[in-house]
């Protein structure tokens, strides 16, 4: 485990401070190949008797920013088959990135699939994941992006970084909310003594940069603050 203490972020010359907790990121997979979850087609049958379990990566992200929503799908408690259909929808304004619609089809590795939901407008979407003729439902609150005057400089500020903590195998997606971001965009996690990992830049806007934390080597049971 991390616990940051500060948040320092380098934008240029910005920097933010996070924590190596408890992260996980998943990559979606591939759409289901040749049917969808009728199992139509071919592909994988759809499972009898399946349960989902419903996530979001950040069940309160800005406007205009994305957020991940993961279906865990087991069967007699025991992951899903690989290639299980999952069908995805969102109500009111939410989209999902693959698709640029409301609904998308993702399949399961290791029992699950992920999809990556975004909304232009604040607002609540709920997320239905559908498996055969099972249905789980989650809300995800898009909030307004926040109003800030600008620097007297127009230089970058920062006014909140999100999650403060996470796993050292990295792969975690962190909100750095402020104002006054421009690109180019790098971000660092320095460790000290010189040693510096670069964060992977997914989204940005002149309010808000998203990105996946790096991995550290940590021992068991240490933990280690990193300026960003």
């Amino acid at each position: 485990m991390k616990v940051l203490r500060q948040r320092k972020y380098l934008f240029a010359l910005l920097a933010l401070l996070v924590v190596f907790g408890g992260c996980r990121g998943e990559d979606p997979t591939a759409p289901p190949v040749g049917g969808g979850p009728g199992g139509s087609g071919g592909g994988t049958p759809p499972p009898v008797g399946a349960t989902i379990t419903l996530s979001a990566s950040n069940p309160n992200p800005l406007a205009g920013s994305t957020t991940i929503i993961t279906a865990n799908v087991r069967v007699d408690n025991n992951p899903a088959p690989n290639g299980t259909a999952v069908e995805f929808g969102a109500s009111g304004t939410g989209r999902f990135s693959d698709t640029g619609a409301n609904t998308t089809i993702r399949t399961t590795t290791n029992g699950v699939a992920t999809a990556t939901l975004t909304s232009t407008t604040a607002g609540t979407v709920t997320v239905t994941a559908v498996v055969n003729n099972v249905q789980q439902q989650i809300t995800v609150t898009f909030q307004s992006q926040p109003v800030t005057p600008p620097s007297p400089d127009g230089a970058p500020a920062i006014t909140a970084v999100a999650p403060n903590q996470g796993r050292p195998e990295g792969g975690e997606i962190v909100t750095i909310t402020g104002r006054n971001f421009r690109g180019p965009i790098r971000v660092f996690f320095d460790l000290g003594s010189g040693v510096l990992r670069e964060a992977l830049v997914t989204s940005s806007n002149a309010n808000q940069i998203q990105v996946l934390t790096p991995a550290v080597d940590l021992g068991v049971g240490q933990t280690q603050a990193a300026t960003i």
